[in-house]
This record gives structure tokens, C-alpha cells and sequence, in this order.
């Protein structure tokens, strides 16, 4: 019987344990998002940001946009430009919006992951960007690459 009392108890530490290191971290990443603002460019159809977060690795943005026009909205993308403190385009991320009728409204929520987000610009546009092979490798990728290359020239 004894032996049972120390079982149930280690159980029951564990069982504690797991949902007080779950509360902890879920408190932790919610204290790691800080709010960030930027400005929406298009006048129509409508765009609210309604909660806009980053950390220092990655970000969402929650919205509304709405077809303030007397036509449906066939299909659209909204942009959502993302720039730095010091006003470097960071990336763009695209939702696409397709059979919005006239005065409907309806959420979005784009979640990215760039680095020291600062501010947002949003928009709408009729396509999406095609990007080149040599946009998508990152001038960071691109110079540690590089750099490796040489450094492994120089020793050999």
C-alpha cells in the first residue's frame, strides 16, 4: 500500500508539473508579442487592422476587409508590406480574397516570419508577385554562403 502512495504521489507531482510549465510558457510567448503599427493605402474595398503583434522572429496581423463597392469582388490579393525600424523592406506576404459580395465582410489573418518587424503597409492588388530564383535566396543566405565558400578556399 505504501508503494502505491509513492506512485500516486510522483503521478501527481509529473501531472502539475506539465500543466504548470504549459501555463508558463503559454504567458511566456503571449509577454513576447509587442504591438506594431503601420497604415492601409487602399481606399475600397474597405481593410481594418484590427490587432497587429510581432516578436523579434515572426508576426501576425488580424483583420477585416469589406467590399464597400456596388460590385462582387471576383478575385484580389491583399498585400501586406512589411518593413524594419529603419524603413528596409523586409518581405510581403499575399492573402488572396475571392467572391466577396457587395457589402460583405469577412476576417483575415496572415501570420510571417521576418526578423525585427517594424511597421506594416497594406493594400490590394489584382495578382499576386512572381518572384525570381535569385529573389527568394536572401542577401544574408547569399553572404554567409559566400563567405563559407571562401574560407573553405583559403584553408584548402
Amino acid at each position: 500500500m505504501n508503494r502505491m502512495k509513492q506512485f500516486g504521489t510522483y503521478a501527481l507531482m509529473v501531472i502539475v508539473f506539465w500543466i504548470l510549465s504549459d501555463v508558463l510558457i503559454y504567458f511566456g510567448l503571449i509577454g513576447m508579442y509587442k504591438n506594431f503599427s503601420g497604415k492601409v493605402i487602399t481606399e475600397s474595398p474597405k481593410i481594418t487592422i484590427n490587432e497587429s503583434k510581432a516578436t523579434r522572429q515572426s508576426g501576425f496581423i488580424k483583420g477585416t476587409i469589406k467590399n464597400d463597392t456596388d460590385s462582387k469582388i471576383e478575385q484580389k490579393y491583399i498585400k501586406i508590406d512589411l518593413y524594419s525600424e529603419r524603413d528596409t523592406y523586409l518581405g510581403s506576404k499575399y492573402l488572396k480574397v475571392e467572391n466577396l459580395e457587395s457589402n460583405q465582410e469577412i476576417p483575415f489573418e496572415s501570420r510571417f516570419n521576418f526578423s525585427n518587424i517594424y511597421r506594416y503597409e497594406v493594400s490590394v492588388v489584382d495578382k499576386e508577385r512572381e518572384y525570381t530564383e535569385q529573389e527568394l535566396i536572401s542577401d544574408d543566405i547569399r553572404t554567409r554562403f559566400l563567405t563559407g565558400i571562401l574560407v573553405t578556399t583559403l584553408i584548402f
